[in-house]
């Protein structure tokens, strides 16, 4: 659940697993299949290519063996007469895109676009510019320049194949559910930890407070309520505890951030928070109904460069509007929330 070997082991009630468990070898979540990447991924200081197709079973990745080992706690817990709560963590589709070769093929080449709007938005701060190092440091992506098209189709197209990928191992384990009889009584969520930017606006990678690195999925299923229904109200994930507590019957902690959205279950068309916020480096952003902004501080909490979009008339966000004189007043009100916010935080 949280990326890395020791995940938290003060955490849980017992000790989480994870596919790779000897723990003298370094975990690592790039987790190459093929002898040549392997041996690339191994040499001292580099890493193996970005992404990778590989004729092997669902299981020969971590990811299929985590879907594995949940199928078998579920099978034991089902058992037992008191209620339970379990994590599960996937990998996929975090870099490299590895996935076995059945999901790349789903997607035809032919058919895979690359973004609409690959340009740094107008008049965009150049603090919201990144290198998107975290991709340049795999073999096959250059150091610098932008990434030539055929190369950027191939990592697109690595990522769709990661994301069916998980999504077939996601249904597995609901699949497992479904046959232990736990579904009428059992509150399941599915959420991603962040947005990915695969080309747009010239970037990669998820380092930024634009919409699209931002925006996550967020899925429940509770029992006697309705499903199939979509809010369009602004939730975080710092409301995913109280959620849950609330759904559940049990009493909610006082050191909790974030609201309860289960009225936006039971009235998907409510409105919802006012606002939500987000906090990369020193770029802190918020997000209202129709406008994103975003504010870089300096350590004494002073406010530098700046950007704004406006999501009803520009949700790729093509030209920031920060510092036009129209939106002078509404700048100012923004900035003001974002500090109330760092000064509770």
């Amino acid at each position: 659940m949280f990326h890395h070997i020791d995940d938290k082991l003060g955490s849980w009630s017992e000790p989480p697993w994870h596919p790779v468990m000897d723990h003298s070898k370094e975990f690592s979540w790039r987790n190459y299949q093929l002898p040549a990447n392997q041996a690339m991924d191994q040499a001292k200081g580099k890493r193996g290519p970005a992404f990778e197709r590989a004729e092997v079973s669902d299981t020969a990745y971590y990811d299929g063996k985590m879907a594995r080992r949940a199928i078998k706690k579920l099978r034991d817990m089902s058992g037992r007469q008191e209620p339970f709560f379990m994590a599960l963590g996937f990998v996929k589709p975090h870099l490299p895109f590895n996935a076995p070769a059945k999901y790349w093929d789903l997607y035809s080449k032919d058919n895979i676009k690359l973004p609409t709007y690959m340009q740094y938005p107008e008049a965009a701060p150049r603090e919201a510019h990144y290198n998107y190092h975290e991709l340049r440091s795999y073999s096959n992506i250059p150091n610098t320049g932008s990434l030539p098209s055929a190369l950027a189709l191939q990592l697109i197209h690595g990522y769709y194949a990661c994301v069916s990928y998980v999504d077939a191992m996601v249904g597995l384990v609901l699949d497992e559910v479904k046959r232990l009889k736990l579904e009428d009584d059992t509150i399941i969520l599915l959420w991603g930890d962040h947005g990915w930017s695969l080309g747009e606006h010239g970037l990669w990678c998820k380092h930024s407070t634009f919409d699209v690195a931002m925006r996550t999925p967020i899925l429940i299923k509770v029992p006697g309520r309705r499903g199939g229904q979509r809010v369009h109200a602004l939730t975080e994930f710092v409301d995913i505890y109280p959620t849950l507590c609330e759904l559940a019957g049990l009493p909610l902690p006082g050191h909790l951030q974030g609201d309860s959205f289960v009225p936006l279950l039971d009235e998907p068309s409510a409105k919802g928070k006012p606002a939500i916020f987000c906090r990369w480096k020193r770029s802190d952003a918020i997000k209202t109904d129709r406008y994103l902004y975003t504010r870089w501080f300096d350590d004494d909490h002073k406010p530098g460069a700046h950007m704004l979009y406006d999501h009803y008339n520009d949700p790729g966000e093509t030209v920031n509007l920060a510092d036009q004189p129209a939106h002078k007043e509404r700048v100012k009100k923004l900035t003001e929330a974002l500090l109330q916010q760092r000064k509770a935080n």
